[in-house]
């Protein structure tokens, strides 16, 4: 251990502190190391560990900024998050440089920083719009004050005491940007107090992707999350699909086999059901992006072949539109079907519009499928959740590629819960 000098945790430490050793395994100061994309955000994580208690800490760190901008410093999810009232809790930033400073309110509350080892905070940059195949570090430094003194990366043991931790550096590999602008966007709707929403979260992807992190945020308590629905969605062959809850903050983990990926396409990932809070007024809650927990954000890995590169998707958000029901809702409410149904269509034959009406006695994930004399489907006409009512869709006797379908015998099948139908229909022409 060498004598250090403590210019550091501003009013609280004397300026100089004795030499000291220590007992146990050596502390130390590690940043990350992380893949990121030219134009998008890059999170480092900056990860402590400590075997005795400190009263305060200080890091000084460097990087290059003809790759880098700083944005912020967040000890979210991190081991000094939880602390209350800290008297000194600062971070700053000139030219190169970063420095951070945490000390607990140890001479009013008798606070520490307890040993331990674990993430200290997250460094949020985004990375230049450069080309890729760059690694830049991010480094232990000095922050140079006046007459000749300086600010470092220190542990502090007391006030007399300070501790210089081994630094591990981290670095930032900056990836060539996939060619196009993938990109995530939620679903716009409206929806009535007291009843459930089927929200979509669409995507588009130009590579085949090994795994999706989907991060939401709803920005009101009266949006309850429900469940997640699979079925039907370009996520529904995913083998793992995993949900995390945080307050409002919610996380989709969707992976991908490497010998079916997610191929390039666009359309529905998932589809979110929320409950919408009985008492609720109206009003437009905001449904985010967010770095769940601090630690997990939005992101689109690519597989192995594509470099297994994770990646920021361009996010754009929704919102559902909280509407009061009126005394027209109520008397829905009173006439409301008692069982599933499936009517006629109407007229039959038909050339070339049809109606198709069905029952729901209650809200249901549905699907309505056109099939040929073979067997063969033909339209997929419904394929999301509905709430409770009589629903009509209209056929206009063409196939998934919007080509005219030919004259003759059709089938149409439904399916809502455990409930499955089958009618069938003439095209004549």
């Amino acid at each position: 251990m060498r004598i250090v000098k403590l210019f550091v945790l501003l009013v609280l430490l004397p300026l100089t502190a004795s030499a000291q050793v220590d007992p146990g395994e050596t502390d130390t100061l590690r940043i990350g190391t992380v893949s990121c994309l030219p134009g998008r955000q890059c999170d480092v994580p900056v990860y402590f560990f400590n075997d005795e208690k400190l009263i305060g800490l200080e890091v000084v760190m460097s990087y290059d900024t003809n790759y880098l901008v700083i944005d912020s410093f967040s000890l979210i999810g991190g081991r000094l998050e939880n602390f209350e009232d800290p008297l000194i809790s600062y971070f700053q930033y000139k030219d190169d440089l970063l420095n951070f400073a945490f000390t607990p309110n140890y001479y009013f509350n008798n606070d520490t920083i307890q040993p331990g080892n674990g993430l200290m905070g997250t460094l949020h940059f985004t990375v230049m719009p450069v080309a890729g195949g760059i690694s830049t570090p991010i480094v232990d430094a000095i922050w140079p004050m006046v007459q000749g003194q300086f600010r470092s990366t220190i542990f502090a043991k007391s006030a007399t005491e300070g501790i210089v931790p081994l630094v591990v550096p981290g670095e930032v590999t900056i990836q060539d940007a996939p060619p196009s602008a993938d990109s995530i966007w939620v679903d716009t709707i409206t929806g009535v107090a007291g009843q459930t929403v089927a929200v979509n979260v669409f995507g588009y992807n130009e590579e085949d992707l090994a795994a999706i992190n989907i991060a939401l945020e709803v920005s009101s308590d009266n949006l309850i999350y429900n469940s997640t629905i699979y079925t039907g969605t370009r996520s529904e062959s995913a083998f793992t699909k995993q949900v995390s809850r945080n307050d409002r903050e919610l996380l989709i983990n969707l992976v991908f086999s490497e010998a079916a990926p997610l191929e390039p396409g666009s359309g529905s990932l998932v589809r979110i059901l929320f409950d919408i809070f009985s008492e609720a007024t109206e009003e437009t809650v905001i449904i985010d992006t967010v770095t769940y927990a601090g630690v997990q954000p939005t992101q689109f890995v690519l597989t192995d072949d594509g470099g297994s590169l994770a990646f920021t998707p361009y996010f754009r958000p929704g919102h559902v539109e909280i509407k009061r029901p009126t005394a027209v809702d109520d008397m829905e409410a009173d006439i409301l079907p008692t069982q599933f149904a499936l009517g006629q269509n109407v007229p039959n034959p038909f050339n070339p519009v049809t109606r198709i009406s069905f029952d729901l006695p209650q809200a249901s994930e549905v699907q309505l499928t056109i099939y040929n004399i073979l067997g063969q489907e033909v339209r997929t006409l419904v394929d999301t959740y509905l709430p409770a009512g009589t629903h009509e869709v209209i056929f206009d006797g063409r196939g998934e590629q919007s080509q005219t379908l030919a004259s003759g015998v059709y089938f149409y099948r439904i399916n809502a819960g455990d409930f499955r139908q089958s009618k069938k229909m003439a095209l004549m022409k």
